[in-house]
């Protein structure tokens, strides 16, 4: 019969008080975006962003969709509905590793860098939604990898954009 006793400390430095200044730095001012003139259109756009695993995505990866994102924002409408489908962010998990639902652990992921290019990606979407339509709502759903960091994260982005209508719930 044996005993082991190990005494296992996360690959990462990073702490929650760390996580908060990520989440705040350069981010927290509400934005205004003005447009020259409202926009004359009936439509309407829908862009859902589904499973975007920053951490796993890079800025670079996602930069070629994202032109093409806006360069159909630019079209202007009448509204713009984004759909954050949850797992914006790969974790959940700020240190250590994080899980699925079954239980299968996940790629540990820089997690500053994860929050930076997320964003940086939001930020240009509703930027140029804004300047494009004469109103844009954002509908958040809670994914399986990042339920808490992606809430936090949309927290961020409703009191950075308060011309969005954000739907939380």
């Amino acid at each position: 019969s044996y005993n082991s006793r190990i005494t296992v400390k996360p690959k990462t430095s990073l702490t929650l008080d760390d996580l908060k200044q990520e989440l705040t730095k350069t981010f927290v001012e509400p934005m205004e975006v003005y447009k020259d003139k409202p926009v004359n259109s009936k439509s309407t756009l829908v862009i859902p962003l589904f499973d975007l695993h920053f951490g796993i995505t890079t800025k670079d990866t996602i930069q070629n969709n994202l032109n093409k994102l806006l360069t159909r924002i630019e079209h202007g409408y009448d509204k713009i509905v984004i759909v954050s489908g949850g797992d914006v962010m790969h974790s959940d998990v700020v240190i250590g590793n994080a899980k699925t639902t079954n239980g299968t652990v996940l790629n540990p992921v820089n997690m500053k860098t994860a929050i930076q290019d997320a964003k940086s990606f939001y930020d240009t979407i509703f930027r140029a939604s804004l300047a494009n339509s004469n109103s844009v709502e954002h509908y958040a759903i809670g994914g399986n990898h990042d339920r808490t960091t992606s809430y936090m994260f949309y927290l961020v982005l409703k009191e950075r954009f308060p011309q969005v209508e954000t739907h939380l719930d």
